[in-house]
């Protein structure tokens, strides 16, 4: 999944499970790329950035489908999802092994609810699209902010596996 908005852009992966009924329960791992300080370079005509700084929220999803149609092709949902959220600093004023050295993390919390629609053209695959409203939030500034609130949509492809 390809995720945007709060002063983010990144991406995702997810595992549902069935629950019972309407409901999927699921495991979400972000890695959410923000914005850090831009410095002009001597000699550079354009900004670079000497930090990089990654949101990585693990999220507990529940997933609720709001029709159980078996041969709809589109089927909406309300989604939700809660838990810890790393925050990471990295400095590139280095090689990349400098840069590994360099890392500062600090740990948040976080939660998201959200409205979707999976569009089902196979047995197993979908595309999967939601709005959420994210709230994530930091003791001190990881990029240019503490927290990480807002709306943000998401993209991606869904791929349901039988065990």
């Amino acid at each position: 999944r390809i995720n945007m908005g709060g002063g983010y852009v990144g991406s995702s992966v997810a595992y549902f499970q069935k629950g019972s009924g309407r409901l999927l329960y699921g495991l979400n791992i972000d890695l959410l790329a923000v914005e850090t300080v831009r410095e002009l370079l001597p000699n550079r005509f354009v900004p670079v950035y000497r930090e990089t700084a990654l949101i990585v929220p693990l999220w507990l999803t529940l997933k609720i489908r709001l029709l159980q149609q078996p041969h709809s092709t589109l089927s909406p949902y309300l989604i939700s999802g809660i838990g810890p959220t790393w925050g990471l600093r990295i400095h590139n004023d280095g090689d990349f092994f400098d840069a590994l050295g360099s890392i500062q993390g600090q740990i948040g919390a976080g939660g998201f609810v959200g409205a979707g629609i999976d569009y089902l053209w196979a047995e197993d695959w979908a595309l999967s699209m939601d709005v959420r409203y994210n709230v994530i939030r930091f003791d001190n500034p990881l990029g240019l902010e503490e927290s990480y609130d807002g709306f943000s949509f998401s993209i991606g492809f869904m791929r349901a596996f039988d065990w």
